[in-house]
């Protein structure tokens, strides 16, 4: 099975185009990955969402992915990773079209 995470990406319109033609060109056989990832989508932002996924860079599509962010304005994205473990969480970027964030009750 493995360790799993839920993952939520919003990406700004502009940014959104550019990763759907970068994906579609790198992995032609595997666009339904993207696709049926799609949240929503307003005109401003696309939102993804992967549920119970394994994010490791080991896997090329996730490779992908991360580095396409990495690259991106912190103002062109939100990142939000919420792993199994409590405390294994992880956020970037400041995109605010789909107020995405980690919420808890202590």
């Amino acid at each position: 099975m493995g360790y799993r995470s839920q993952i939520s990406l919003e990406l700004k319109k502009e940014a959104n185009d550019l990763f759907q033609a970068l994906y579609a060109q790198e992995f032609p056989e595997d666009i339904e990955f993207l696709s049926s990832s799609i949240e929503k989508e307003t005109d401003k932002a696309t939102l993804y969402f992967w549920d119970s996924i394994k994010w490791h860079d080991s896997y090329p599509e996730i490779s992908f992915i991360t580095k396409f962010i990495s690259e991106l304005d912190k103002d062109d994205y939100r990142f939000v990773r919420l792993g199994e473990k409590e405390d294994d969480n992880e956020t970037d970027g400041y995109s605010e079209e789909f107020n995405l964030n980690i919420a808890g009750v202590k």
